[in-house]
């Protein structure tokens, strides 16, 4: 496979690594103390939330003076359930280097990852699959989508908010950009010291690049974000569902650049998933998915 720009890659302590070069020294860092052990043994933060199963987050000094935040690669869905978190190869294992950049350098908001690496899942058989890690830069003072709406804000900072998100979407999806898992947790949200508001979009496993997006895979992930609000922060009164509408026409209006006919016409898609919508939450409900917990105290990124 093909270097992204960049980048280097070595071998070390048993792992096959890729990294940017600032970093390179973290990296073999990480792989010499085994980063499983890392994760295991020093103080964490646990994602809460729609980031729940993600794994443990530890965060380390990079040697600009900036922080990394070292995750474990998960896997989600069936391949989950069958295989665990390992993978096939070392390319599926360091993916998110890959569409990272590429996505990065066609001008979208997504995460800067400082190194990616890889090392067999196990002995015997399990040498054939690889446990993954990844460490991407973090973003001061970011908090995801869900942080901010779930706390008592003023209206014009919510709006701006709103307005971030939407704006970095569609600049993804104009640019071919689908998220492989768009939620309220994989998207953060920055004020400058200026004021303004920015969204940067993380986790992006399963993510997908390439020409201009067309309405059925912009609805999809839309939709896609929509349930994640609907499994995380439902409206339960009648003054939550006014206001979990007005939020939406705010983001399809800051998505849409503000054309009524595209805003319709989107409302309209949301109105065909209700079916589907009601099946996930006859299993939210069966499985305790969407119980509430406790504030996320994980460390953003970027």
């Amino acid at each position: 496979m093909e270097m992204p720009t960049g980048f280097v890659e070595a071998e070390a302590h048993g792992f096959y690594i890729i990294t940017r070069p600032a970093y390179y020294k973290n990296a073999l860092e990480v792989a010499a103390r085994d980063p499983e052990k890392l994760l295991a043994d020093e103080p964490t933060h646990q994602a809460t939330g729609p980031m729940q199963g993600r794994g443990p987050r530890l965060e380390l000094p990079g040697e600009g003076g900036e922080t990394i935040i070292l995750k474990r690669q998960l896997r989600g869905g069936l391949y989950r359930r069958l295989m665990g978190d390992v993978f096939k190869d070392n390319y599926q294992s360091v993916a998110d280097i890959f569409i990272s950049e590429t996505a990065w350098k066609k001008g979208v908001p997504v995460a800067l990852l400082a190194f990616a690496m890889s090392a067999p899942a196990g002995p015997g058989r399990l040498t054939r699959y690889r446990r993954a890690y990844v460490a991407s830069i973090k973003l001061q003072g970011a908090r995801s989508l869900m942080e901010w709406l779930a706390t008592p804000i003023a209206k014009s900072q919510r709006r701006a908010v709103i307005d971030a998100a939407a704006h970095a979407i569609n600049r993804a999806h104009d640019r071919g950009f689908k998220h492989g898992d768009l939620n309220l947790g994989n998207i953060l949200v920055v004020r400058s010291a200026q004021g303004d508001y920015s969204a940067w979009l993380i986790d992006l496993q399963h993510s997908t690049m390439g020409g201009s997006l067309r309405f059925d895979p912009r609805l999809d992930n839309l939709v896609r974000l929509y349930r994640s609000a609907e499994k995380w922060t439902p409206a339960t009164s009648t003054e939550e569902r006014r206001r979990r509408f007005s939020d939406i026409v705010r983001f399809l209006r800051a998505y849409t650049d503000r054309e009524p006919g595209q805003v319709r016409r989107y409302i309209e898609g949301f109105s065909r998933h209700r079916a589907s919508l009601l099946f996930h939450r006859l299993g939210w409900k069966a499985t305790g998915s969407n119980k509430v917990r406790p504030r996320s105290t994980a460390p953003t990124e970027r």
